[in-house]
């Protein structure tokens, strides 16, 4: 709980916020911010989807290093990732 407490006080633009969670016995749930326009999976590998071009790919893994150095180095306190 404190864990994710400490998540969804984290925000920067290249990632999705926490809104909430909820917990019931064993079961957990995390709910994040809405992210229109479907999964990055969906954009990266959707069957009968064009192949991404170089340069949008290129924008796509800048903006996750981005996100993930915000998380490493410049949050307070820094979110390490276990699993």
């Amino acid at each position: 709980q404190a864990e994710v407490e400490i998540i969804s006080r984290v925000h920067h633009r290249h990632l999705v916020s926490l809104v909430g969670y909820c917990m019931t016995g064993s079961e957990r749930l995390l709910v994040y911010e809405f992210v229109p326009n479907n999964t990055m999976a969906f954009h990266l590998h959707g069957k009968g989807r064009p192949t991404m071009d170089w340069s949008t790919r290129l924008k796509i893994a800048l903006g996750s290093a981005k996100g993930l150095a915000y998380l490493h180095e410049d949050c307070h306190p820094k979110i390490i990732h276990r699993d």
